[in-house]
């Protein structure tokens, strides 16, 4: 869950500069990491995917108006890995 979160950290930063690629969710979505994933956190991974997407080739502008609703399923990703990480 560590790698997937700090895949998930890299979208996040690179959509405050309109640079998220499909490359960059190919990283954080790859089928090794996400088998590596406990199966309790697959519906908060699968959340994470469905706003990660809409970054995908947005403006700095346009990706700015989606991380409000980024904020929240990423938030509740990295409280679970630190539960399973610690």
């Amino acid at each position: 869950m560590s790698k997937v979160l700090a895949a998930l950290t890299t979208i996040g930063l690179k959509s405050a500069t309109g640079s998220v690629t499909q490359a960059d969710l190919d990283a954080a979505f790859a089928r090794d990491v996400i088998d590596a994933v406990p199966s309790d956190a697959l519906g908060l991974l699968a959340d994470m995917q469905a706003i990660s997407d809409t970054l995908v080739g947005k403006t700095q502008e346009e990706a700015s108006a989606l991380l409000g609703d980024w904020t929240t399923p990423f938030e509740r990703f990295t409280t679970a890995t630190v539960a399973v990480c610690s």
